[in-house]
């Protein structure tokens, strides 16, 4: 007969293989620290477009809570190349803002706030170490996120406004800036074609699938409206363009899977095809003088040198981005400081008075270079290059699941797109995006026992 303590073993060892399967992503330590920690990711995701103050309070909580698992999870964090990335970029950054103080008196207020917005991009490994790879997480902080930006965009729209905004087209960022609102509606649409679809697809209840596909339907055609009232050509061109690869990139993968599909499936995602098809015709139709006078532009690009370039848009992004390569010739290596806005301070002086009132250059990726110099391009390329790298082998493995895959692949586009024609990084806005998106991505990376998805 087994004694007291070999039955006891043999239960403690069930116990723990249950508590294994039931949480098959990645096995956390139950502490307090773990619980402060998942506790203020979901108020940061909640709270990122409703209360900046509150989102940076729970941000620097994650922080904290991080900070005390240090001691025990060292070995584990010291052989990830992102940590050390995260570190050589605080160490750049701080030696950036001193020589830019030294170099620019004058501008040595504007260097070390700019500098922690800059550092701050990093700060999604804390994000993603909370998310923790575990599907459950990440759908809550998705979900909390969307929301935080579905009541931002309510609370941004001028009700008083609305026959112009509707009606007569007046363009609005609704509480962002255009290109801004453009960018994170686009990347919400996204989402909710690919990650909520199956939601409303596979209710069991007739009823309840009904109530749930108008209501996917609804939301949907919500937030292309709002896609059309911020009147962004780049979110335009980025989601037609991020639109069909994704749809190529999926249909290759589910080429097998769609044969599989059931009569009533197939009728309702034809629906949602045909309603998206029918709304962009309407617009096409309702704003074609808007589109019209909007790419016109190019035409007189075409035909205008630097010296004549039409003041007014793309003509202003490319003088900008002209101007801007130029500065950065001057200091290629280390730039001209974290806060310094070269349009603002030596636009006038170097001769283009007419960019001055310009807040900065209009392409992120250059103003990357022309502040932080070719160093710290490259220090950020690494995280990138590393990121990506991580994601894509998480994806080979199976242990992120497809429509996953292909949001964060679609976000990665539009956010690339984007970037190239506005500059948003540095501002909360936009920093708040970054790290809910990058911070998911690089969880699946840091699960310690990524889960196997079945192909779906």
């Amino acid at each position: 007969m087994a004694s007291q303590d070999q039955r006891e073993a043999r239960g403690s060892k069930t116990i723990t293989s249950i508590a294994d399967k039931a949480w098959p992503t990645i096995p956390l330590r139950r502490s307090a620290s773990t619980r402060i920690g998942v506790g203020a990711l979901y108020v940061f995701a909640a709270s990122a477009w409703v209360s900046t103050a509150l989102a940076n309070i729970a941000l620097g909580v994650c922080l904290l809570a991080l900070l005390t698992q240090l001691p025990g999870e060292w070995s584990r964090i010291r052989h990830e190349p992102m940590f050390k990335l995260v570190i050589i970029a605080g160490i750049y950054l701080l030696g950036s803002t001193l020589w830019a103080m030294d170099q620019h008196p004058q501008l040595a207020a504007a260097q070390p706030g700019a500098a922690l917005s800059w550092f701050s991009l990093w700060l999604f490994v804390v994000i993603a170490w909370w998310c923790a790879g575990n599907n459950r997480r990440v759908g809550i902080v998705l979900s909390l996120a969307f929301a935080s930006l579905v009541i931002s965009l309510l609370m941004g729209f001028d009700w008083r406004q609305w026959h112009a905004i509707l009606i007569e087209a007046r363009r609005s960022g609704i509480g962002f800036t255009a290109a801004a609102a453009g960018l994170y509606t686009a990347t919400a649409l996204l989402g909710w074609l690919l990650l909520a679809r199956p939601w409303a697809l596979d209710q069991k209840s007739r009823l309840t699938s009904s109530l749930a596909f108008v209501g996917w339907v609804a939301i949907m055609l919500w937030l292309l409206q709002i896609i059309a009232i911020a009147q962004s050509r780049t979110t335009w061109l980025a989601l037609l363009l991020v639109g069909l690869s994704l749809a190529a990139f999926a249909g290759y993968n589910y080429r097998g899977a769609i044969k599989t599909l059931s009569q009533g499936q197939v009728f309702k995602i034809i629906i949602g095809v045909s309603i998206i098809a029918v709304c962009l015709l309407g617009f096409l139709f309702i704003n074609d003088e808007l589109i019209v006078r909007r790419f016109r532009v190019f035409k007189k690009i075409a035909l205008a040198g630097w010296a004549d370039m039409p003041l007014a848009s793309i003509g202003v992004r490319l003088s900008l981005d002209h101007y801007g390569f130029q500065k950065l010739l001057e200091r290629p290596l280390l730039g001209w400081g974290p806060g310094t806005a070269v349009t603002r301070e030596f636009a006038t002086a170097d001769g283009f008075s007419a960019l001055a009132k310009q807040p900065d250059l209009h392409n992120s990726f250059l103003v990357l270079l022309v502040r932080l110099g070719l160093i710290g391009g490259l220090i950020y390329l690494a995280g990138a290059v590393h990121l990506g790298r991580r994601v894509w082998q998480t994806y080979r493995r199976h242990a992120i699941s497809h429509r996953m895959f292909l949001f964060l692949l679609g976000a990665a586009g539009l956010t690339f797109l984007a970037s190239l024609m506005n500059f948003r990084w540095i501002h909360i806005d936009f920093r708040f995006f970054w790290l809910i998106l990058a911070g998911v991505a690089f969880s699946y990376a840091l699960a310690k026992r990524p889960m196997r998805l079945p192909a779906d």
